[in-house]
């Protein structure tokens, strides 16, 4: 009965199973997923490949750029009629550099919404405040003074 049976191949590592999206990529907005591993069986030769069962379990939502090639972003797991087959990690199989420019809006963008931030521009209208009553203080004393001396 050994002739009824036959190693197939149950995934392929160089297809594409999914995709995620990257933010900050330069040139890029997702990265698509691969299988680290060709997956391999066992089976019958009656099996058809299309009753496969995969399941993908992502250990990430998104991905933010520099993203490194190889780097693994969940696993995938293959089933037969609820039998577990093999399993393997998703990878990424593309480097996908930072853009320059969006981090540093990003940056920016952080800074001005921050505690830090309110806080500076809270202390600098208020020292310019109390330079601005100050100013006017000084200047009413001032013009005091002046017609003080101009009456003898």
């Amino acid at each position: 009965d050994t002739l009824n049976f036959a190693f197939s191949t149950i995934l392929l590592n160089a297809e594409v199973v999914g995709e995620l999206p990257v933010t900050l990529g330069s040139g890029a907005d997702y990265a698509a997923v691969f299988p680290k591993d060709t997956l391999e069986y066992y089976l019958p030769k009656s099996v058809k490949p299309e009753k496969f069962k995969r399941v993908i379990e992502y250990t990430v939502d998104s991905l933010e750029a520099p993203v490194e090639e190889g780097c693994t972003v969940g696993r995938i797991k293959v089933y037969y009629d609820g039998v577990l087959l093999g399993e393997t990690d998703l990878v990424i199989r593309s480097n996908i550099s930072r853009s320059g420019a969006e981090y540093r809006i990003r940056e920016i963008t952080a800074f001005l919404s921050s505690k830090l931030f309110f806080t500076i521009a809270l202390s600098v209208i208020g020292v310019c405040a109390l330079y601005f009553v100050a100013t006017a203080i000084y200047r009413a004393q001032m013009k005091k003074r002046y017609k003080d001396n101009q009456l003898y």
